[in-house]
């Protein structure tokens, strides 16, 4: 259960982090055009959301008995 726990937080951050960098990336300057969301922000940002809702199921699964 502890290591479920802790892959969970990992994904959770790590998703988190992917979702606003990809959101983000034009206004960090990481972009092309500050007025487009691109094609690979849309992907970075839907796989950041998986990524993160996968961590946070893992996370607040309860363990059967």
């Amino acid at each position: 259960m502890q290591n479920r726990r802790r892959l969970g937080v990992a994904l959770l951050l790590l998703g988190g982090a992917v979702l606003i960098v990809s959101a983000g990336a034009d206004v960090m300057g990481l972009g092309k055009a500050a007025t487009a969301f691109g094609l690979k922000q849309i992907v970075g940002s839907v796989a950041g959301a998986a990524v993160t809702v996968v961590g946070a199921f893992l996370i607040l699964q309860r363990e059967i008995p």
